[in-house]
């Protein structure tokens, strides 16, 4: 492999998608103390941008499962999590891998959860090159650890449309069916 290809990142290059998680772990750091979650719910306020919620989904020893989301209200009062992505955060290496993520629609996410095997690595990309561009937009936007702090109970929305990967697969597999042509006996 050529050294331009791996400083470019190329959707088959793992090695370069390992230092994409390391930096994902230290923006991630820069929002919020990933040593230090002692609680559930986190919300950030910055001057510029929208407030920004963080839920820690899971704990084990070396891992953590955060969820990283806006929650956007439309004009008809429903809320809705936009964008929604779940990371999974390795405490030991140092790294930060985009698990999940619903770019901004509920009804069609970009990135689901069925990938071939052969598309594994090139999915990773998709779902780790947005929560890159992501992380540096909140950053540039104000959210940083002085603004992130526990959220009260009153500030977490509720949301109206909550959508689960299961239904993301359920949804896909359905589509993937209608597409394939019906094989005759």
């Amino acid at each position: 492999m050529s050294l331009d290809k791996r400083l470019i990142g190329e959707p088959d290059d793992f090695i370069a998608l390992q230092d994409l998680y390391a930096r994902h772990f230290t923006r991630l750091n820069h929002l919020i103390n990933l040593s230090e979650l002692t609680s559930t719910h986190y919300v950030s306020y910055s001057p510029e941008g929208l407030p920004l919620y963080i839920e820690v989904q899971e704990r084990h020893a070396y891992t953590t499962l955060l969820r990283l989301t806006y929650f956007i209200q439309d004009n008809t009062g429903c809320v809705t999590a936009d964008p929604d992505a779940q990371i999974r955060v390795y405490h030991d290496s140092s790294q930060a891998e985009a698990t999940h993520v619903y770019p901004g629609s509920v009804n069609e996410p970009i990135f689901g959860s069925l990938v071939p095997v052969d598309d594994v690595v090139e999915y990773r990309w998709k779902l780790n090159r947005f929560l890159d561009k992501w992380l540096i937009y909140l950053s540039d936007h104000g959210h940083i650890r002085s603004t992130m702090r526990i959220a009260e109970l009153s500030e977490w929305p509720r949301e109206s449309t909550l959508v689960k990967p299961e239904w993301i697969e359920k949804h896909l597999l359905r589509k993937q069916r209608e597409s394939s042509p019906i094989e005759s006996g």
